[in-house]
């Protein structure tokens, strides 16, 4: 018998006993989460709310959970598959992705920004719109044939569809992920997002954007190019100790590790950062502000827990962020409508722009109208930045679920 028969029978054999051993126990904790009364609820709301909660019990208190992904992957990997858990992964760079964009009917979401850019402009402020890269190349030359991903079909119509409207577009989609190559080198192998670096050199394009746009005195624009140039900031690798979102649902024996490069600016920052949501209000340097978490995304002792992309700068996704620099070359007031791939981006940008207000539409609070907050801050421009994955996504949590949560204007 070969050594790798051996090795997948003894991969097998602890796998079932895994799965022995936390059978009775996840039973147990589901059995009693749902034995649990609801209180003041009609017997059919009661039941539905006792699933609910015991299916959440069951995954929160699920025993030895990280061993049984981790052994789950290995096995997938061992019999040579590369599909686990619903996460493809590619050749010939191991990259691990997922298909799930689904068609759209991109005129809806044009008419939406249109009426919003026409808003914007009655409140002096230009819009720009920015299309971001999805973990996948241009011509989805890295999914194997017979799977289907629609992302970029629904990229090309949805700029279609606003360019026609006479809206301001930038589509970087080419710049970041042309080829597999280019997907390999700006993405995380094991995370759906990209990494610092591509991060980095969007940021520097950005404000160049809105140097332009905004038409800031040449001086003000090259002062800010060179805060933004790579020669302004020092890079430090980590290597193997980021695991992404798609890794921690395979395991990091079927997907590997990740490098983290972490960027630290050379010349001295004196800046704010606030975020309402979560109490957090600092003033000091780009890494007291901007990194404030960053030794718990850096600490190997949380490196599988802790969300390292979000942590390391800014420190998480939030509804609202607000970052003050009174010093910065660019002295316009931004207000920058994102996803979670604008978290690195917002805080290179904020070494350069003197006021950036940073929203999550997807994470605002029911009540939020964004027109107000437009009428209220009174940006110079507007960028809405998104990547593909989040054109159609719907509110992920509150009232507004199954609403297109980043055309949510409140107009």
């Amino acid at each position: 018998m070969a050594k790798a028969d051996i090795a997948r029978l003894v991969v097998a054999g602890v796998f079932l006993a895994l799965c022995a051993s936390i059978a009775v126990p996840t039973a147990t904790t589901f059995c009693d989460a749902f034995g649990e009364k609801a209180r003041g609820a009609k017997r059919k709301t009661a039941v539905a709310e006792r699933i609910k909660k015991a299916r959440g019990a069951m995954e929160s208190e699920f025993p030895q959970k990280l061993s049984f992904v981790n052994l789950n992957g290995l096995f997938i990997r061992l019999i040579g598959q590369h599909l686990c858990n619903g996460v493809l992964k590619t050749e010939p760079h191991d990259i691990l992705l997922q298909t799930t964009a689904r068609p759209l009917r991109a005129e809806k979401f044009a008419a939406k920004m249109r009426q919003f850019a026409d808003y914007c402009a009655r409140h002096k402020a230009r819009f720009l719109y920015v299309q971001l890269p999805r973990k996948l190349d241009i011509r989805n030359r890295m999914i194997p044939a017979g799977v289907e991903d629609q992302a970029y079909v629904n990229v090309r119509k949805m700029l279609k569809s606003f360019r026609e409207a006479r809206i301001d577009c930038l589509d970087m989609c080419t710049e970041f992920a042309a080829t597999p190559d280019d997907v390999a080198r700006n993405f995380y192998r094991t995370d759906h997002h990209w990494r610092n670096d591509a991060a980095f050199r969007m940021a520097g394009r950005l404000a160049a954007e809105i140097a332009r746009r905004c038409s800031v005195p040449e001086a003000d624009a090259l002062r800010a190019a060179k805060l933004l140039s790579p020669e302004s900031w020092t890079r430090e690798e980590y290597p193997s100790c980021f695991l992404g979102s798609l890794g921690r649902r395979t395991g990091s024996l079927f997907s590997g590790l990740d490098d983290l490069t972490v960027l630290r600016p050379r010349f001295k920052t004196r800046m704010s950062i606030r975020v309402p949501s979560k109490r957090v209000d600092l003033t000091g340097t780009f890494e007291e502000t901007n990194m404030h978490r960053a030794s718990e995304a850096l600490s190997s002792a949380s490196s599988f827990v802790t969300d390292a992309y979000s942590a390391l700068y800014v420190g998480g996704i939030y509804p609202q962020t607000i970052h003050k620099n009174p010093r910065a070359p660019l002295r316009v007031r931004v207000l920058l409508i994102g996803d979670s791939f604008a978290r690195p981006v917002e805080a290179f940008l904020s070494v350069a722009v003197r006021r950036l207000d940073v929203i999550d539409l997807r994470r605002t609070k029911r009540d939020f109208r964004l027109s107000k907050y437009v009428r209220q801050m009174k940006p110079d421009i507007v960028v809405q930045m998104i990547n593909p994955g989040s054109i159609n996504i719907d509110k992920q949590r509150g009232p507004k679920v199954g609403a297109p949560a980043m055309f949510l204007y409140g107009l």
